[in-house]
């Protein structure tokens, strides 16, 4: 669960580690560090970087796609009807 916040929200590290049920964060590090092999600050640096090379790899300037080129979305399911509303 910590990794999956500091990945995908930009919730500080003190209420990461809140959140998941620490009270110190000195200590929500130090267990983060033993189990991933990274400290939390390490993580966020280390995904702030492949969203940044991530960005540069993709071009700028390609054209959106053309209608006829995206892929046919699936029909829709159908909705199940209710019995006790009826």
């Amino acid at each position: 669960r910590a990794r999956q916040l500091l990945l995908q929200t930009e919730m500080p590290i003190t209420d990461v580690a809140l959140a998941c049920g620490f009270v110190s964060p000195p200590h929500f590090t130090k267990c983060y560090h033993e189990r991933q092999g990274r400290s939390p600050s390490e993580e966020r640096r280390l995904r702030r970087e492949r969203l940044v090379s991530g960005a540069a790899q993709r071009p700028s300037d390609a054209a959106p796609m053309a209608p006829e080129a995206m892929p046919a979305s699936p029909e829709p399911h159908p909705t199940p009807i209710d019995k006790a509303a009826e």
